[in-house]
Protein backbone atom coordinates (compact mmCIF):
# COMPACT_ATOMS: atom_id res chain seq x y z
CA UNK A 1 0.00 0.00 0.00
CA UNK A 2 1.05 3.39 -1.15
CA UNK A 3 0.95 6.63 1.30
CA UNK A 4 0.18 9.36 0.20
CA UNK A 5 0.89 13.29 0.21
CA UNK A 6 1.09 15.53 2.32
CA UNK A 7 4.17 14.16 4.08
CA UNK A 8 5.66 15.85 7.25
CA UNK A 9 9.10 15.88 8.67
CA UNK A 10 10.37 16.75 11.86
CA UNK A 11 14.19 18.50 12.47
CA UNK A 12 16.66 19.27 12.94
CA UNK A 13 17.21 15.91 15.44
CA UNK A 14 20.11 17.01 18.13
CA UNK A 15 21.43 14.86 20.29
CA UNK A 16 20.44 15.54 23.80
CA UNK A 17 21.43 13.91 27.61
CA UNK A 18 18.63 13.11 29.56
CA UNK A 19 19.11 12.04 33.19
CA UNK A 20 16.97 10.56 35.93
CA UNK A 21 17.88 12.08 39.56
CA UNK A 22 17.93 8.89 42.12
CA UNK A 23 17.19 5.46 40.40
CA UNK A 24 18.66 1.96 41.38
CA UNK A 25 20.49 1.99 44.77
CA UNK A 26 23.92 -0.06 44.26
CA UNK A 27 26.78 -0.78 46.97
CA UNK A 28 29.83 -0.15 46.20
CA UNK A 29 30.89 -3.15 43.44
CA UNK A 30 27.70 -1.96 41.31
CA UNK A 31 25.35 -4.64 42.79
CA UNK A 32 21.67 -4.02 42.64
CA UNK A 33 20.11 -3.41 46.27
CA UNK A 34 16.53 -4.25 47.25
CA UNK A 35 14.56 -2.50 49.50
CA UNK A 36 15.91 -3.85 52.92
CA UNK A 37 19.61 -3.17 51.67
CA UNK A 38 20.72 -6.29 50.46
CA UNK A 39 22.25 -7.16 47.70
CA UNK A 40 20.57 -8.85 44.97
CA UNK A 41 22.15 -11.74 43.29
CA UNK A 42 22.95 -11.67 39.92
CA UNK A 43 21.47 -8.11 39.53
CA UNK A 44 23.77 -5.29 38.36
CA UNK A 45 23.36 -1.53 37.43
CA UNK A 46 25.38 1.19 35.85
CA UNK A 47 24.85 4.69 34.39
CA UNK A 48 22.60 7.73 35.43
CA UNK A 49 19.85 5.35 36.48
CA UNK A 50 22.11 3.79 39.29
CA UNK A 51 22.90 6.75 40.90
CA UNK A 52 20.78 6.27 43.55
CA UNK A 53 20.68 9.41 44.78
CA UNK A 54 24.08 10.42 44.72
CA UNK A 55 24.50 12.96 41.96
CA UNK A 56 22.77 16.07 41.99
CA UNK A 57 24.54 18.30 39.62
CA UNK A 58 23.47 17.85 36.14
CA UNK A 59 26.33 16.56 33.44
CA UNK A 60 27.96 14.89 36.25
CA UNK A 61 26.03 11.52 34.99
CA UNK A 62 28.52 11.03 32.42
CA UNK A 63 31.42 10.91 34.68
CA UNK A 64 29.42 8.47 36.85
CA UNK A 65 28.58 6.54 34.14
CA UNK A 66 32.04 6.14 33.22
CA UNK A 67 33.53 5.04 36.78
CA UNK A 68 30.14 2.72 36.89
CA UNK A 69 31.60 0.98 34.01
CA UNK A 70 35.42 0.16 35.32
CA UNK A 71 34.25 -0.60 38.97
CA UNK A 72 31.76 -3.34 37.42
CA UNK A 73 34.23 -4.92 35.03
CA UNK A 74 37.09 -5.00 37.51
CA UNK A 75 34.61 -6.31 39.72
CA UNK A 76 33.32 -8.77 37.78
CA UNK A 77 37.03 -9.97 36.35
CA UNK A 78 37.99 -11.38 40.08
CA UNK A 79 35.44 -14.09 39.28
Amino acid sequence: MRSLPPFYALGPVRPVLTTTVGGIKTDINCRVLNGQGRVVLGFYAIGDGSAGGVQLLHGTYVGWSLLNRMILTDFIAKF
